[in-house]
């Protein structure tokens, strides 16, 4: 699935296809079909100025969680955003109400939001990869019954191996949650770097992933998507 609207203008003056792509997936949560859509351009394109806009269009819509985090070039913590995302929707439901293992992942990942009692009970079990993932899943699943969520994640070129396997995995279980993720990435980054693009590999083939490009589409980037879903949905 494929969104390939393409600006070439460094100034990004026309972005109405844009936004209205974006606004498309975000009124999809109404019917709990969730999405991840990956924003590229070059540096300085407007990918951020695009998603701003975006934002201030949904925050004057119905209530509901919006969560902003970056990956940090020089601060590669592994999960790094993730834990980010995480600590601010730990605010929206009541962790008491949490099967045991989605509190041993949050242990993991945010001890210092939790009561000492809840730490002490679940530190000596840290969870596998795996499992950890399936818990974070069950988590945002939990926050979303509650409360359709948007989650934006900017520069994901510097994301490390786990955030992206994470998200790899979350793309592949969004359908049907009531949930939009939203990230940028630099497509130079993408065309240089295989090893990046490797690793996004099940990301890209999500069925619900979208790619909406606001500068001319990368070949390999492009070139695998139209191979794996074969159009624009």
């Amino acid at each position: 699935m494929v969104i390939t609207q393409s600006v070439r203008c460094r100034a990004f003056v026309g972005r109405r296809k844009e936004l209205a792509a974006l606004d498309e997936r975000r009124k999809a949560l109404a019917k709990s079909s969730g999405s991840f859509v990956l924003v590229t351009g070059e540096a300085g394109i407007g990918k951020t100025r695009l998603l701003n806009e975006f934002l201030e269009l949904v925050r004057d819509r119905r209530s509901r969680n919006i969560v902003n985090t970056e990956c940090l070039q020089s601060a590669q913590q592994p999960l790094g955003p993730i834990r980010a995302l995480v600590s601010e929707l730990a605010n929206t439901v009541r962790l008491v109400d949490m099967p045991p293992v989605v509190l041993r992942a949050l242990t993991q990942l945010i001890p210092e939001r939790l009561d000492v009692g809840v730490v002490a009970a679940n530190a000596r079990f840290p969870l596998e990869k795996d499992q950890l993932f399936g818990a974070l899943w069950a988590f945002l699943g939990l926050v979303c019954a509650k409360r359709a969520t948007l989650l934006n994640v900017e520069d994901l070129q510097w994301s490390d191996g786990s955030t992206i396997g994470f998200l790899g995995y979350l793309a592949g279980r969004i359908d049907p949650m009531r949930l939009l993720v939203v990230a940028t990435c630099r497509s130079d980054e993408l065309e240089r770097n295989e090893k990046l693009l490797a690793s996004m590999a099940s990301l890209l083939r999500a069925r619900s992933f979208f790619h909406l490009a606001s500068c001319s589409l990368s070949v390999a980037l492009g070139a695998d998507i139209h191979k794996n879903v074969g159009g624009v949905r």
